[in-house]
């Protein structure tokens, strides 16, 4: 969704990115689940856990995207570019990190879906549809008109 916003990708493209997302978040669910009979990712027991679960959700997807998009910026040609997977892995790890206490750190909702539907446990699954989406739509498009030099009348 974030490189469709950006403009890296067209529509055909995105929606097989998500099919193909989809259909490899339920096989790795399934083969979770069959291994180690867990995987489930779910809100914390705290006080107003679906509040905080869904702002966290908000807060590390937005880390994540912003970090994605800037290493993968084809107009860029500082470090960052040579060590993008680095730091695509580590805003993953931090994300996780910092999210897991509160909302289990999905950061995608169809990996949150798939390990609902492998384990038939639909509690608060909205929050993963809502936090994650929002917080890459906001990189999304901050990424675009703050930090890459959107050209003036840029629009969406």
């Amino acid at each position: 969704m974030s490189a469709l916003i950006n403009g890296r990708i067209e529509w055909l493209p995105c929606i097989f990115y998500v099919i193909a997302q989809l259909l490899g978040s339920l096989l790795g669910a399934f083969i979770a689940w069959c291994v180690a009979g867990s995987g489930l990712t779910t809100p914390g027991a705290l006080h107003n856990a679906c509040v905080k679960a869904i702002s966290v959700e908000i807060l590390i997807t937005m880390l994540l995207v912003l970090v994605f998009l800037g290493a993968s910026d084809p107009e860029r040609g500082d470090a960052l570019k040579d060590l993008g997977g680095v730091a695509v892995g580590l805003a993953l790890a931090v994300g996780h990190w910092v999210g897991i206490p509160f909302s289990g750190g999905s950061m995608n909702p169809w990996r949150t879906l798939a390990s609902a539907i492998t384990q038939n446990h639909w509690d608060n699954i909205w929050v993963y549809f809502v936090g994650p989406p929002v917080g890459a739509a906001i990189s999304a498009v901050t990424y675009r008109f703050v930090f890459s030099g959107a050209k003036e009348g840029a629009s969406l």
